[in-house]
């Protein structure tokens, strides 16, 4: 049952996601990334991040996001 869960199969389900980013997404996250400074690139991926939240790159990512805040967050 390894195999289900090791690299191959979450190496899969990471490109599958990654192909079916919107091109804009992608191209703001890639521009974000490759800044040099550190404060101005993590603002930038900030800015990605909450673009995601507000529906900028669709609703498929901002549902993901949503649900994924909803995982983080501890029942405590």
């Amino acid at each position: 049952m390894n195999w289900l869960f090791g690299k191959g199969l979450r190496g899969r389900v990471a490109t599958a996601r990654a192909r079916s980013m919107p091109q804009r997404l992608r191209q703001d996250l890639d521009h974000a990334l490759a800044l040099k400074d550190d404060g101005d690139r993590r603002a930038a991926v900030d800015r990605v991040v909450q673009g995601i939240a507000k529906g900028t790159y669709g609703a498929t990512f901002q549902r993901h996001s949503e649900s994924a805040a909803m995982r983080g967050r501890s029942s405590s």
